[in-house]
């Protein structure tokens, strides 16, 4: 007699095990909301909260508001352009691990549901697609699963690399999501205090850094045709993705989960996600994206680096370290890209990096803040590589 129950017919730890998760999903299917967002935000949480953790020591707080005015300074005298879209002195947030999450998510609500909604219904067509090639009877169910829980799938890969984030993240765009930042970003003063201490750096410098390099991008993204530009592109890249049938049937053979949050461990996981077949246009959306995040990275970096020629000691000590911590980055780190859609390796840091340099050779570094002026002028996939190309642009646009 054939089982109802779509699992029944596996034996082993992944046939006792389908039935049983099945069951505690659906009941998180239960919740109306589309975008899941409740259930990101308990796995976020749960994942970095620390019964140990204390709040933010006042004299940290202090340092940290002291040292955001002196990058502030510097910030817009080396860009030219406020670091708040009032004008007004920038309020920075000094917060710990557990609060930055809770903020965060907040101000990323609504692009991480549109994120959600584009995933489950490019799963559930990439499932129900007819025609596709023969699988394994697991592989089928597995599938099958996708389909039917798609949204609850994503909010716990999201909800679970957050989370993670979480724990090591500096500050507000360590993940490059906009979002309505009108209020000021947030650091984590601890996640700082830590970086220092595990490369043996000055405390104080490190802070400036990190303080400047994001004063930089939040410069960038309070103009509104950037985030909304950086938004439109995260979301189309987002209809490319799927979660990954044969990679998580094979986490889940060799490390099976017991309950809901190491469920959402394993789909935090970068192997859990793969690019669906793309058609051109996506294709080329992708490499805008690219383009995009690769520039803003790039001249935020540029920023840094020249406020550290002129006011941080420890300058050549600090960009090694950062250096460093690009290329050796765990797993947890390179799942966060996925979210973005942008892997976020040293080497797109050094594209960047080479783009910004090559336009300053060419022409001064007073040409960079043209970058940001109107959308029209941010840079295409082909000037990335040519920054002669983009100058010549930008002129011949000046001169209509």
């Amino acid at each position: 007699m054939s089982s109802n129950d779509p699992f029944g017919d596996f034996g082993g730890e992944m046939g006792r095990f389908m039935p049983n998760m099945l069951a505690d999903v659906m009941k998180m299917m239960q919740v109306q909301d589309p975008t899941q967002f409740e259930l990101i935000s308990q796995l976020a949480m749960s994942i970095v909260a620390d019964p140990e953790e204390k709040n933010v020591d006042p004299k940290d707080r202090m340092t940290s508001d002291e040292l955001v005015r002196i990058a502030e300074l510097h910030v817009a005298d080396v860009t030219g352009m406020p670091t708040s879209p009032s004008g007004k002195p920038i309020a920075v947030h000094t917060l710990t691990r557990t609060a930055w999450i809770q903020r965060s998510l907040t101000h990323w609500k609504g692009l991480l549901g549109e994120i959600v909604r584009t995933r489950s219904q490019v799963g559930q067509e990439t499932t129900a697609s007819e025609g596709s090639p023969a699988r394994d009877d697991m592989s089928a169910t597995m599938e099958k699963w996708f389909a039917m829980l798609g949204p609850t799938l994503a909010a716990m890969q999201i909800g679970s690399v957050i989370g993670h984030l979480g724990k090591r993240a500096h500050g507000q765009y360590d993940l490059l999501l906009p979002g309505d930042f009108s209020d000021g970003p947030a650091i984590v003063f601890d996640n700082r205090k830590v970086f220092a201490s595990d490369w043996s750096l000055p405390e104080n410098d490190v802070m400036l850094w990190m303080t400047v390099n994001d004063l930089s991008v939040h410069s960038v993204l309070s103009r509104s045709h950037v985030s909304q530009r950086l938004r439109g592109l995260i979301l189309a890249h987002s209809t490319t993705l799927n979660i990954d049938a044969k990679a998580l049937q094979q986490q889940l053979e060799s490390t099976m989960p017991s309950n809901m949050s190491e469920l959402a461990e394993i789909l935090g996981g970068s192997n859990a996600l793969e690019t669906t077949q793309v058609s051109e246009a996506q294709y080329q959306t992708q490499r805008e994206l690219d383009t995009l995040v690769t520039v803003i990275r790039g001249y935020a970096d540029w920023v840094s680096r020249t406020v550290a020629e002129r006011a941080i000691g420890a300058r050549s000590l600090i960009e090694e370290a950062i250096t460093r911590s690009r290329i050796e980055r765990s797993e947890n780190e390179m799942a966060g890209d996925a979210i973005i859609g942008v892997e976020q390796s040293f080497e797109m840091f050094e594209r960047g990096r080479r783009f910004i340099q090559g336009v300053i050779e060419r022409n001064g570094d007073r040409s960079l803040a043209q970058l940001w002026v109107v959308e029209s002028n941010l840079p295409t996939p082909a000037e990335l590589d040519a920054p002669g190309l983009w100058l010549e642009r930008i002129r011949l646009e000046h001169l209509k």
